[in-house]
């Protein structure tokens, strides 16, 4: 038996060196993972996360199109998005950089604005 009642999950997808984006999206739990991945594309806009070109993940197990959101192992309150690329591995240049020096309290300032999004994305429903 399966309810119509909201819940949220957050959608984290990485950006390079840039902090991720998260994405608190509000589900239905009859909704599918194909159903999750169209309110992607709509929230992200400007055809950036286009729906064919997403993969989303759950403890690091790529997620079926049909697999309904809410009945997912383990209860996740997260996800992770990834994006299919065109790039061949030979278009890919590798770069050797040495680690930067971080200190500590600029990555403090990271997590604090990670915080700060998280916290004004939840007021936005999709």
């Amino acid at each position: 038996e399966v309810c119509d009642e909201d819940f949220e999950i957050i959608v984290i997808a990485p950006e390079g060196d840039a902090p991720p984006v998260v994405m608190p999206i509000t589900l239905q739990s009859s909704d599918t993972v194909s159903q999750l991945k169209d309110r992607i594309d709509r929230h992200s806009g400007d055809g950036k996360r286009p729906k064919d070109k997403q993969i989303l993940l759950c403890w690091g197990q790529e997620l079926s199109d049909s697999a309904v959101v809410s009945e997912l192992e383990d209860s996740p309150q997260a996800l992770t998005l990834l994006m299919k690329t065109d790039l061949t591995l030979s278009s890919v240049t590798m770069v050797s950089e040495a680690p930067r020096k971080r200190s500590r309290n600029s990555t403090a300032r990271v997590l604090e604005q990670m915080l700060r999004n998280i916290q004004e994305l939840s007021l936005i429903h999709i």
